[in-house]
């Protein structure tokens, strides 16, 4: 609510107690989802040393929960990271991380074609 009402420092501080919530019951989808709100929130706060660190926690634990590099939700992040490198002219990062993005998804289009001709015949 306090991010919709345009109270980022507030939701700062509710986020910060909602992810230490998160650790002491050992919740690691709370903990997840609470990185990515913060992530979030720096990010358009232009905290993008800031965002960077969260979204890379983001991507962790995500990963680390089994869920594969193809999955929308790592492209997302992966894209928002390469936006921050570029914004930091750290064009090499940049460039690897918008690559992977579109690799990703022409991957995953051409299998869903492949899937939609299958299905069809």
């Amino acid at each position: 609510m306090c991010i919709m009402k345009d109270e980022p420092a507030e939701a700062e501080l509710i986020l910060h107690d909602a992810l230490r919530l998160a650790y002491k019951s050992d919740n690691k989808k709370a903990i997840t989802y609470t990185y990515d709100l913060m992530a979030n929130l720096a990010f358009i706060r232009g905290q993008l040393e800031n965002a960077e660190k969260l979204f890379k926690a983001t991507m962790s634990h995500l990963l680390g929960g089994g869920m594969q590099q193809e999955d929308n939700a790592i492209i997302e992040i992966s894209l928002k990271l390469a936006t921050i490198y570029a914004a930091q002219n750290r064009q090499e990062l940049a460039l690897a991380g918008y690559e992977f993005c579109i690799s990703t998804l022409e991957e995953k289009i051409e299998r869903e074609k492949e899937l939609s001709e299958d299905t069809l015949s």
